[in-house]
């Protein structure tokens, strides 16, 4: 898992050995701060942003990289499968891979090029496809793969096929491109609110309750206080659930609350204190 992404930017290590490296160095250095810096309402969400964000940004970061990958494989593909429609019937699986390894396709010429390098070696071509698919979680790229399988293996003409898998992938893109810019403005309005606006009014009010001098009890306003937190955190989780579902990516719900959780109770603790009067 991420090894090649890993070596692209120069880690010869496991991701699995990369991770926990980097989660030991932010556990130890949230520890350490969290017991030489004075006590505070922060200290605790501190100490978890210090803990969390390192080593869930490395990850989603080599996540970045195998994503950057897989659309630039998707955004060639249609080509390559007008590529492959070209060759006439009975073409040598073996000579169409060579072909795509050598035409330029970026990534996915790639793909191909190490597939062509374990057939040399002796590896057997249904195997080595399936070597091929097996590396790469794109879905469409993984059904292509699977047509080719099912060429080598059956001997059937399926140029007509990839003209017609060629143009619904075009037409898939486009939508994607439509949906994702629509999206991106809610999601972005939605993430902007519930890390800037949303602690700066709340915090704003708390600063004014402060203000008006009016008769309070320490337990009253620990409890307005923890009610406020509680509202943060909920809103911040919701948020990042809410966000990363409708990108169809559950996972980076963990990233978005990382970053917006600790940003919640930074804006709301500065606010409180009235550190920008």
């Amino acid at each position: 898992m991420f090894e090649q992404e890993l070596r692209s930017i120069g880690v010869r290590r496991s991701a699995g050995v990369a991770l926990s490296a980097l989660s030991v160095s932010s556990f130890t250095a949230s520890v350490l701060l969290f017991l030489l810096l004075p006590r505070s309402r922060l200290s605790i969400p501190l100490f978890f942003a210090i803990f969390l964000i390192p080593p869930t940004l490395f990850y989603f970061y080599l996540d970045y990289l195998r994503e950057r990958k897989q659309k630039r494989i998707e955004s060639l593909l249609p080509t390559a499968l007008l590529h492959v429609s070209s060759f006439p019937p009975r073409s040598s699986m073996e000579k169409i891979i060579s072909s795509l390894a050598e035409s330029g396709y970026g990534e996915l010429s790639s793909e191909f090029k190490l597939t062509e390098q374990q057939i040399t070696r002796g590896l057997p071509v249904p195997k080595a496809l399936e070597n091929l698919r097996a590396r790469n979680s794109s879905q469409l790229f993984r059904y292509a793969i699977g047509l080719l399988q099912n060429s080598y293996r059956s001997g059937v003409d399926l140029r007509d096929s990839f003209q017609r898998i060629a143009n619904e992938v075009f037409e898939l893109q486009s939508i994607s491109r439509e949906s994702a810019a629509s999206f991106s403005l809610q999601k972005y309005t939605l993430l902007f609110g519930g890390g800037v606006i949303v602690p700066l009014v709340l915090g704003s009010l708390l600063n004014l309750v402060y203000g008006l001098a009016l008769p309070q009890s320490q337990e009253l306003n620990d409890a307005i206080i923890f009610g406020n937190q509680a509202y943060l955190f909920i809103y911040s989780l919701l948020s990042s659930v809410f966000v990363a579902s409708n990108e169809n990516n559950l996972k980076k719900s963990v990233l978005y609350f990382s970053f917006l959780a600790p940003t919640t109770f930074l804006l709301f603790y500065l606010v409180e204190n009235a550190v920008f009067f």
